[in-house]
């Protein structure tokens, strides 16, 4: 389900765009304050100019890019739920008024050891898998390229009468970090088009643990950012509205309720299928980390429409995405960098332990699931189905 991917040394991806390495540094954070179960993650870590041993300075992006029936109904007026959040800063944008630009920081944990002695072909995780390359590779390259079309300055209008293309107004930033194992990803096989839309960090841990390491740089780095997003790498986001969505709800709720998107997959023999593959697990798998009868229902309003959110006993996406004020209030929880994996895996625990347990975490209901949703680009439910569940 996770797969954990990236470059390392001249990458492709920098010199097609003239980067200079990303400067990582170790310092600055004990080995107390991070939890001696995560301490071996954080002991090492190499990139281009590589880290020291004791803990992440600083991570230089200044060249980065730019269950049940539910109701869906019309109000009138905005609906009020607690404190409104702080209004961001406004941008003028031609013919749409004023437009809130966001900075969105995306960090993709990336590993692919099918090539490594042992490699398994009936193994669970398919970044194990020799036989995977192809597929992997192809689910990355659609992870990074949604991230672009979406919201980065990849988008044009074309003009038929004068035969040219104008670049539509982006008033995102986001910026990209693959962090990888050394010598364990498949970043130099990426088509060219896509690797000037990242940059690339490496740490020696293991590999199952990588997304511990991708907590690290969130928690620090986010400071810089409206949001900050730990995305497995086949784990995509189409909708331009994704990051709109979540600040409008962000503005009703507060900080202490984290929206969580529906993911799907598509395809398999039947390409009329959608399947949203975590919409519910046994309140059994959960009840020790989270009390889903904690408000647990709210009714959203976005563009005068009433969308109903729940909590769910299984708040796994693939990703997660935090306000800063959320990422500030992550941080200084217990369980960030705890090093808990009691969540079916280390992986499964990377992607969701740490923040249910820190947040009450919603996503739509099973019938508006389609307003907040990622696709898994590398399907593994979605052929469960039978024919007649068409």
């Amino acid at each position: 389900m996770l797969g954990i991917f990236g470059l390392k040394g001249d990458s492709v991806a920098d010199q097609a765009v003239g980067l200079k390495p990303p400067a990582l540094a170790m310092g600055g954070m004990s080995q107390q304050a991070i939890g001696p179960a995560i301490a071996d993650i954080v002991q090492q870590y190499s990139t281009q100019q590589g880290f020291g041993p004791a803990g992440l300075a600083s991570l230089d992006l200044s060249h980065g890019f730019v269950a049940g029936p539910c109701r869906l109904s019309h109000s009138s007026s905005p609906m009020k739920y607690g404190q409104p959040a702080p209004a961001p800063p406004l941008t003028q944008g031609p013919f749409l008024g004023t437009i809130a630009a966001m900075k969105i920081l995306v960090v993709i944990p990336h590993y692919f050891g099918g090539d490594k002695e042992g490699g398994d072909n009936t193994a669970i995780n398919r970044s194990m898998r020799p036989n995977a390359r192809r597929e992997r590779t192809h689910a990355l390259t659609r992870v990074l390229a949604s991230l672009q079309t979406a919201f980065g300055p990849h988008c044009f209008g074309l003009n038929h009468s004068k035969g040219r293309a104008r670049r539509v107004k982006q008033d995102h930033q986001i910026d990209v970090i693959i962090v990888t194992l050394p010598d364990a990803h498949l970043l130099s096989e990426l088509p060219a088009s896509v690797k000037s839309g990242f940059r690339h960090a490496t740490a020696n841990c293991d590999p199952l643990r990588l997304g511990f390491v991708a907590h690290r740089i969130l928690g620090e780095e986010g400071e810089k950012y409206d949001y900050s997003v730990y995305l497995e790498d086949d784990v995509a986001i189409h909708d331009p509205l994704f990051f709109r969505k979540r600040r409008a709800f962000d503005t009703q709720f507060g900080p202490e309720a984290l929206l969580q998107p529906q993911r799907y997959e598509v395809g398999g023999r039947n390409l009329l299928r959608k399947l949203y593959v975590d919409w519910a697990v046994t309140l059994k798998k959960t009840v020790a980390f989270q009390n889903i009868a904690d408000r647990p229902r709210i009714s959203f309003d976005f563009g005068g429409d009433l969308y109903e959110m729940k909590r769910t006993s299984y708040p796994s996406s693939g990703c997660f995405i935090l306000s800063d004020e959320q990422r500030r209030l992550w941080r200084q929880s217990p369980s960030f960098l705890d090093g808990d994996e009691s969540y079916f895996s280390p992986l499964d625990s990377a992607a969701t332990l740490s923040v249910m347990k820190t947040f009450r975490i919603y996503k739509p209901c099973l019938d508006h699931s389609w307003f907040f949703e990622v696709e898994h680009v590398s399907p593994r439910w979605i052929s469960l189905l039978e024919p007649n569940q068409a």
